[in-house]
């Protein structure tokens, strides 16, 4: 059952995942959901977040749950991850040598994750063109050289 606090949940996760620039078909990989649907419909308030959702949701975006309840919902605009430089007015995001460390190893995680992508992508082309017959199935030569090189 949906209740109201899966729809602030649902803020802060659009949020935070923006802020640290992951796609939601990756953190969708990430968290072991079906896809991008199944992380669209957390974020719109369409799901429930169960307190293992919780755990994992900030494991994966590397944020205590302390952190990611005290985090401002898009109504309140300003999140405790920023607060603004006295000097300039600017926004600074907090850095600390394990906060960087942690979005670093996301980064990472999130370039891995694509470069898998990329890789089943090929892994179906491939599937595709040992589907064909040897002699048939092929409109020209060099479809012929690229099943061969395969």
């Amino acid at each position: 059952m949906i209740n109201s606090n899966d729809i602030v949940y649902a803020q802060k996760q659009r949020l935070l995942r923006k802020s640290k620039k992951i796609k939601q078909t990756v953190f969708a990989e990430l968290m072991g959901w079906k896809g991008q649907q199944e992380c669209s419909e957390y974020e719109n308030g369409k799901r429930h977040y169960s307190e293992d959702t919780l755990q994992k949701l900030c494991k994966v975006l590397s944020t205590s749950f302390e952190d990611f309840i005290k985090l401002k919902s898009k109504k309140n605009e300003k999140s405790d991850f920023q607060k603004p430089n006295n000097s300039s007015g600017k926004s600074k995001i907090k850095t600390g040598s394990s906060h960087d460390e942690s979005l670093l190893l996301m980064n990472f995680k999130k370039i891995l994750l694509e470069k898998e992508m990329a890789i089943r992508e090929l892994k179906l082309e491939l599937c595709k063109y040992r589907s064909l017959n040897k002699t048939s199935g092929f409109q020209t030569d060099s479809d012929k050289k690229i099943y061969v090189l395969i």
